[in-house]
């Protein structure tokens, strides 16, 4: 089976020109105005800012997506694809139960949706066994707010094969709640198998669009999935953020997002103390925090972040740098819903 991707220019999607700023007005604008626009973001899998291990189940993964129910097989694939893709994600389980991705859209989107006909769509090949594919739709029972929902049943797809086949299933949306922000969930129906995934498109129509990127371009669409969440790069000595000394032992630091996320950031920090250290007077005269970076102050554009060294070593005013001592010291930023 093979799948194509579409010129965005000949559908008049966004480029990252015509997009501008990413947020939530732009993404809006060029959704109504396309309705071939796709509504999920990094459908094709292309970014994983969390890195690769197995999380938690109901914890994000590949950006934008939850891993739901899974207990095995977790992975990122980037070889024997469907033509045009580069990536896809694999979720298994060993047991007779539900093993599914899910990914949930904002309700300043969401709306967009309702009382419309939409199509998701989506490529699945099995790994181990042929189980049965399934997709479920859920609203949010208050604004932006997923912790309680309307679960609007789950629908059976079809069986999976041994070959990439692309699922599609038709639906509209009416119930008020719509309007709070859904959650779209597909993988593995009640049975033991591992399944890959790639291509997934949410368009409003009564057919499956070709795959398109939400972001019209590989940028835009990092652009989308930066809006509610970003990580810096890790390493020995990587810089992460610039700031002063407050007084002898504490030094604030800023971080500005590369865009502006959905709302403000919650600190996903790496590591323990230990993997991170400041930079003062020079690059070659450093010292070890002795407690974790915090946050100070946020917005949706950005965080101060306070960090302790060890002893008084400082001169207040003077500039500082928060650098991370090994890959496991990151400062990440959580606006996910």
């Amino acid at each position: 089976m093979t799948s194509s991707l579409i010129n965005p220019s000949a559908y008049g999607i966004a480029t990252e020109e015509r997009l501008g700023l990413v947020n939530g007005d732009a993404f809006r604008q060029f959704q109504t105005a396309n309705q071939m626009q796709n509504f999920l973001i990094n459908g094709a899998f292309d970014f994983w800012q969390r890195g690769t291990s197995s999380p938690t189940t109901g914890t994000y993964g590949a950006d934008r997506f939850i891993i739901l129910s899974h207990n095995t097989g977790y992975a990122k694939i980037d070889s024997a694809l469907p033509e045009g893709f580069t990536s896809a994600i694999q979720i298994g389980t060993s047991v007779a139960t539900y093993a599914s991705v899910a990914q949930r859209i904002e309700s300043a989107n969401a709306s967009l949706l309702i009382g419309k006909q939409i199509t998701l769509s989506f490529w699945v090949k099995a790994i181990s066994g042929t189980p049965d594919i399934f997709v479920n739709y859920y609203a949010a029972t208050a604004k932006d707010v997923f912790t309680s929902m309307t679960d609007f049943g789950a629908n059976n797809v079809g069986a999976s094969t041994t070959e990439w086949k692309q699922y599609s299933y038709t639906t509209t949306l009416t119930h008020a709640n719509v309007a709070n922000g859904i959650q779209v969930r597909f993988g593995i129906l009640s049975a033991i198998g591992t399944i890959q995934i790639t291509g997934c498109m949410l368009n409003i129509g009564s057919e499956p669009a070709p795959f398109s990127r939400a972001g019209g371009t590989i940028g835009g669409e990092l652009a989308l999935c930066q809006r509610y969440y970003w990580r810096t790069q890790t390493g020995v000595n990587v810089r992460l953020a610039w700031g002063f000394a407050y007084n002898t032992s504490l030094c604030t630091v800023g971080v500005t997002y590369p865009v502006t996320m959905f709302r403000s950031a919650t600190p996903d920090f790496g590591g323990t103390a230990a993997n991170y250290a400041i930079f003062y007077k020079s690059d070659s005269v450093s010292i070890r925090i002795s407690t974790m970076p915090s946050l100070n102050t946020h917005t949706k554009d950005g965080m101060n972040i306070i960090s302790t060294v060890t002893g008084t070593p400082l001169t207040a005013g003077e500039g500082c740098v928060l650098v991370g001592t090994s890959t496991a010291g990151y400062l990440g930023f959580d606006a996910e819903l």
